[in-house]
């Protein structure tokens, strides 16, 4: 036997083997373990929330996170965030400036930078948290977090500290 013959044979086992282990799952168990999977985990409650609207209806949803509506409280949290309002070339304008005072060997202009940096940074990674622990659009949020970490963005790379 080939050895992609065995190794369709494998997949076929595994995917059957999944099948009958999914079978013996209850309806919480199933809940649990589609929230583990496609998000950061249950929060209180959302375990009932996906027994309710069942299992194929959230993941349908999580498929297209359009659909599901922000919170009031996540987009009040995300608005006092200034770094969230402001239009990127308006921030990215503000860096530059900065980044000229720094190379004035200026004192003042280095500590300006300095400073808008860790606000960039601090700002940027808030809004990551809050969204990644407060949207219902769970998914969306894995999927921002994996592709930023598959480009590997170092944040404190020239201009990266005010596109990041």
């Amino acid at each position: 036997m080939k050895w992609s013959s065995r190794l369709a044979v494998g997949v076929v086992c595994l995917i059957a083997i999944s099948a009958v282990q999914a079978a013996d799952l209850s309806v919480e168990q199933r809940a649990l373990h589609v929230l583990n999977r496609l998000g950061y985990g249950p929060r209180p409650g959302d375990v009932g929330k996906v027994v309710d609207m069942g299992v194929e209806r959230y993941i349908r949803a999580q498929l297209n996170p359009e659909t599901i509506p922000l919170p009031a409280s996540l987009t009040q949290r995300l608005d006092a965030l200034p770094i969230v309002q402001m239009p990127t070339g308006e921030l990215l304008a503000e860096f530059v400036a900065a980044q000229k005072a720094a190379k004035q060997e200026d004192e003042k202009g280095k500590q300006q930078r300095r400073a808008l940096v860790q606000r960039i940074a601090k700002q940027t990674a808030a809004a990551r948290l809050v969204r990644a622990i407060d949207s219902p659009r769970q998914l969306e949020e894995v999927m921002v977090d994996f592709w930023f970490n598959h480009f590997n963005v170092f944040a404190g790379k020239g201009l990266d500290r005010a596109l990041v």
